[in-house]
């Protein structure tokens, strides 16, 4: 089912501060027939919620029906009050970070909001990121808990060596529902982009949020962050776009050759082509011709028809595989990735059984055969059915 007119309002509610047609383009979507459930399917599932409440208000008050807009009014009013409190536990936990000398990098969240929008409360984020050096993993760990934030119960159990050998993030979580993503790589090892997390490092910057400073990242180093973080999730929001499209226009003077050479460096450049390229077809950003590439011509075609007319459904296995397989630079890093989807354990495969650290080794098999048990099953119940 096409879901242009409500995508197009979306859209045009999501136009960055400096765009001048942002009123006639919000009313001109509301001049045809809307479904405002689809509506308001859509703002939550593109996580721009904030931004179809604000611009609605603001050019077209008298267009949206009242049940709609009082719905709008009461998610946004608790969208405020959760940013504002994550962004209380963010100063909290970067403070106490730096009282035990370990370096932290927050990224995403209200740091991007901050960064891109200027208003924590324009951009919805749910959670916290925390970008660590490795051989902090486990001081990082005790100061968390230290803090409140302790890890599901049924991953308590891993040692800070079996993370640090076997995965790229763990999410710690407090009693007041206050989710913290703790990140010492920024991709999973096996996965077919690969950002060097001392690009972050090296290029830090500060920012003030409620009258506290904060280390943040330059605007070049967050635009490759946010491209490669898009890309690997098949740019299925569009807030994630417009993330882009309001860093963009908060930093008119980004030195866009700094941020090819940060792309180059790390092997990024497509990545990086595919989100300014879907950026300037859908908001309008004025970005310079960096380079060509026809497979990020070919990923952006599939963005598009995804989010005119694909699923309201985060993408699934198969989907993601195929996206970072043409994202990928060479043959043999989308083989790589292959093989670290089918042999390399998750979290699943560690909430069904607990091995020491010496017999890790083990969750090599025990995946493969529990993932060719789902696929017969999966045959089997389709085989059944035809």
């Amino acid at each position: 089912m096409s879901q242009r007119p409500e995508l197009d309002l979306l859209i045009a509610c999501a136009l960055p501060a400096g765009c001048r047609e942002t009123g006639s383009r919000v009313r001109a979507a509301l001049g045809v027939p809307l479904d405002w459930n689809r509506v308001r399917e859509l703002g939550a599932y593109h996580r721009v919620r904030p931004l179809l409440y604000e611009r609605l208000t603001k050019y077209a008050a008298d267009a949206v029906p009242a049940n709609v807009a009082a719905e709008l009014a009461s998610e946004f009013r608790s969208g405020v009050a959760r940013s504002l409190y994550l962004t209380g536990e963010l100063v909290r936990l970067t403070k106490a970070f730096a009282a035990v000398n370990i370096p932290v990098l927050p990224h995403k969240g209200p740091v991007l909001a901050q960064t891109a929008y200027g208003d924590l409360a324009l951009r919805e984020f749910s959670d916290l990121d925390l970008l660590i050096h490795s051989s902090d993993l486990p001081a990082a760990i005790k100061l968390l808990e230290e803090c409140g934030f302790l890890p599901p119960p049924d991953l308590a159990w891993l040692s800070p060596q079996a993370l640090l050998r076997w995965t790229w993030e763990t999410s710690y979580t407090s009693a007041s529902g206050v989710s913290v993503d703790l990140h010492w790589r920024l991709t999973p090892p096996h996965y077919t982009v690969q950002l060097d997390p001392d690009i972050l490092w090296n290029h830090r910057a500060s920012i003030t949020i409620a009258g506290s400073a904060l280390p943040s990242i330059t605007p070049e180093a967050m635009l490759l962050l946010l491209a490669v973080h898009g890309g690997k999730h098949c740019w299925e929001a569009l807030g994630w776009l417009a993330d882009i499209a309001w860093l963009l226009d908060a930093n008119p003077k980004l030195d866009w050759q700094l941020a090819w050479k940060l792309a180059g460096d790390t092997k990024c450049h497509r990545p990086l082509l595919l989100a300014l390229s879907l950026v300037a077809q859908l908001f309008d950003a004025n970005v310079p011709k960096l380079g060509s590439d026809p497979l990020a011509g070919k990923l952006r075609q599939r963005v598009m028809a995804r989010l005119y007319q694909g699923p309201i459904e985060t993408p699934r296995s198969p989907e993601l595989f195929s996206f970072a397989a043409t994202l990928a630079r060479q043959r043999s890093d989308s083989l790589k990735h292959l093989l670290g989807v089918v042999f390399h354990p998750t979290e699943i495969d560690w909430k069904e059984r607990r091995l020491p650290d010496s017999r890790f080794w083990l969750y090599t098999p025990a995946r493969l055969a529990r993932l060719c048990g789902k696929y017969l099953r999966r045959k089997t119940s389709s085989s059944e059915r035809t």
